[in-house]
C-alpha cells in the first residue's frame, strides 16, 4: 500500500488481485491486459521475480540432505 496508494483505494483493483491469488495463471492470464494491474504489479517485480514457493524450497532441502548423506565423509 505504501507503493501503490490508489491500490488501497481501488476495489477493483484489490478484486483482481484476490482472484489472482485464489485462481492463479488462469486469472493472471485473463488480466494480463489490465494497464491498472500491469502498473501494480510492476512495482513488486523484484520480489515477483524471487518467489520461491515454500514447496519448491522443501524439495530443494530434501534433495541437499539426501545427497549429503549419499557422499562420503572425510
Amino acid at each position: 500500500r505504501d507503493r501503490c496508494p490508489q491500490y488501497a483505494s481501488s476495489s477493483s483493483l484489490r478484486e483482481k488481485i484476490s482472484k489472482i491469488s485464489a485462481r492463479g495463471v488462469e486469472m493472471l492470464e485473463r488480466y494480463s491486459n489490465d494497464i491498472d494491474l500491469t502498473l501494480l504489479l510492476s512495482l513488486f517485480e523484484n520480489e515477483v521475480m524471487s518467489y520461491v514457493p515454500p514447496t519448491v524450497c522443501t524439495r530443494i532441502n530434501t534433495v541437499i540432505e539426501t545427497t549429503s548423506q549419499g557422499s562420503p565423509q572425510g
